[in-house]
């Protein structure tokens, strides 16, 4: 087990060879700010891209946004999402890792290699299964 720390936060790694790997990442909840908005109202009015190639996962994600009243718009490639990005702004995006074709971290790296973009925030989401993985 390796045990790391950084500004109050860990991760943690447990691995047993042939049966797999657990990360355990746990980041410090921070107080909320003196008079400020409380997380859900935080998100009220946000502008996510939602970029994944699984049409249903794209919508899953999409649709545990809705309470939270964040406006999203879906992409189901990298290509599709830069385009997204050029025309319109968005506060955050979520990123699948394994598209066909430009991975989420090719896209990654053209949203941090451009300066108009570069401030984006990006969540990586993505479900891996089998042994490729």
């Amino acid at each position: 087990m390796n045990n790391q720390r950084s500004l109050g936060a860990t991760i943690t790694v447990e691995s047993t060879p042939g049966k797999g790997s657990r990360f355990t990442v746990r980041i410090p909840r921070t107080p909320l700010a003196e008079g400020g908005p409380l997380p859900r109202e935080a998100l009220r009015g946000r502008k996510v891209l939602v970029v994944d190639d699984e049409p249903d996962i794209a919508e899953l994600i999409a649709v545990h946004l809705e309470p939270y009243e964040v406006e999203t718009t879906i992409a189901h490639s990298g290509a599709e999402a830069l385009e997204h990005l050029k025309r319109e702004r968005f506060d955050a995006m979520t990123l699948d890792i394994l598209m066909p074709g430009m991975s989420g971290f090719d896209v990654l790296e053209r949203v941090r290699a451009d300066p108009e973009l570069a401030q984006t925030s990006v969540v990586f989401v993505s479900v891996y299964s089998g042994r490729e993985a």
